[in-house]
């Protein structure tokens, strides 16, 4: 029987061989889903593996050394860690950017002036959207069975319809109300 790591080693080498191959990370995760199935990693980790070996190999290929020596010195030397891009709403215009500086100009100087009591008088809040369900992953619905054994079915998990908004205050001693509002 093979165990979920063998089973993401085996995966990950079909990627690393699919992707020299040139193939498209979408071609290589259909491929995928229809040998593996239900147990088939997904779209999103596809999609970085094949990604990521080739990038190293690019640069072993230009510098002329081995991708194991360029992952150890971009990682290890160079203390390099793969970091995802920040989402803002919109780009900030020249003016935005005047605006929040001003703002940050000032609440510096309000807090040179009064220190701890200004802290003390600052409230933040923050709201996101709760969905009705609790999702299992894979990992968590294996379960041991004989080789000759169905495997277990499991549906995949959709959000749900109903969802509740969430909304948090708090201050600088901790959370002051917490409220969810049903819709």
């Amino acid at each position: 029987m093979t165990t979920s790591n063998d089973l993401l080693i085996k995966q990950r080498s079909v990627i690393e061989f699919l992707a020299a191959e040139g193939c498209s990370a979408a071609n290589i995760h259909a491929r995928m889903q229809t040998v593996y199935g239900e147990i088939c990693i997904s779209d999103c980790a596809v999609r970085k593996w094949s990604k990521s070996k080739g990038q190293t190999k690019e640069i072993a290929d230009k510098v002329g050394i081995s991708k194991e020596r360029v992952h150890h010195i971009v990682t290890t030397v160079l203390d390099y860690r793969k970091v995802s891009a920040r989402w803002v709403p919109r780009q900030l215009t020249v003016e935005m950017k005047a605006q929040r500086k001003d703002m940050c100009t000032q609440i510096l100087e309000r807090y040179n002036a009064e220190a701890e009591a200004f802290l003390q008088r600052i409230l933040t809040g923050d709201k996101f959207w709760v969905h009705h369900y609790d999702p299992e992953c894979k990992a968590q619905s294996m379960e041991y069975g004989h080789k000759t054994s169905p495997s277990p079915r499991k549906f995949k998990v959709v959000a749900s319809a109903r969802k509740v908004l969430f909304t948090v205050f708090w201050d600088m001693e901790g959370v002051v109300q917490m409220e969810f509002l049903e819709l």
